[in-house]
C-alpha cells in the first residue's frame, strides 16, 4: 500500500476512533444530566434555565457589539477624503 493512503487511512480510523469517543462520553453526560434531572428536577431546572440566560445575554451583547462595530466602521468610511 502506498504511503499516502495508508496516511489517509490512518487519518479516517483516527477521525472515526474520535468521533465515537466524543459520542460516548456525549452520551454519558446526557445520562447524568437525565439521572439528575431524575433526582433533583428544580435544581436542574434552574441550572438550565441560568445558563439559557446567560447564553442568550451573551449572544445578544455580542449582536449589539457587532452592530456598533460596522456602524462606526461604516462611519470611519464615509468621513474619509477622496
Amino acid at each position: 500500500m502506498p504511503d499516502k493512503t495508508k496516511r489517509h487511512l490512518e487519518s479516517a480510523v483516527g477521525y472515526g476512533i474520535g468521533c465515537a469517543v466524543l459520542g460516548l462520553f456525549g452520551a454519558a453526560c446526557l445520562t447524568v444530566f437525565a439521572l439528575l434531572a431524575l433526582a433533583m428536577p428544580m435544581t436542574v431546572s434552574i441550572v438550565t434555565g441560568t445558563l439559557a440566560v446567560q447564553a442568550f445575554l451573551g449572544w445578544r451583547k455580542r449582536r449589539r457589539r457587532q452592530a456598533t462595530e460596522s456602524s462606526s466602521a461604516s462611519m470611519s468610511s464615509s468621513d474619509r477624503p477622496k
